[in-house]
């Protein structure tokens, strides 16, 4: 996959998966803003740990996730 087509696919509403951090590799999220340093805010679809429902969020580069799903608008 080119650099181009990824970049397009790097949106807001992006369904991805997380490969690193460990502790939350496998979970899906969807990003929700790009940072100024370049890294993506994702929120994860559920909270890795019990008893908390506050959503989870992550600050990730493009290399720590994987795009499952490119938003539909």
């Amino acid at each position: 996959m080119g650099v181009e087509i990824l970049i397009e696919m790097l949106k807001v509403g992006t369904l991805v998966r997380v490969i690193y951090p460990d502790y939350v590799a496998g979970l899906s999220g969807r990003i929700e803003a790009q940072e100024e340093s370049g890294r993506w805010i994702v929120r994860l679809e559920e909270n890795p740990f019990e008893q908390n429902d506050q959503p989870f969020i992550l600050s990730l580069d493009e290399s720590d996730f994987e795009v499952i799903k490119p938003p539909s608008f």
